[in-house]
């Protein structure tokens, strides 16, 4: 299996939102016996530079 990058995982989700990345690796676990793919994600705050300088 390919490993999911944040941009694969972003355009699969239909997630337009560039402040949430996707930070480690995806991994299956066995959640009550189905197999789950659990994605780990943080929020960004992406802040214009224009704000930054004033």
């Amino acid at each position: 299996m390919m490993p999911l990058t944040d941009n694969s995982i972003r355009n699969a989700l239909e997630i337009k939102d560039k402040n949430i990345v996707f930070t480690d690796d995806s991994i299956f676990m066995n959640i009550h016996g189905t197999m789950s793919l659990d994605l780990n994600a943080g929020y960004i705050n992406l802040v214009p530079k224009l704000l930054r300088q004033g």
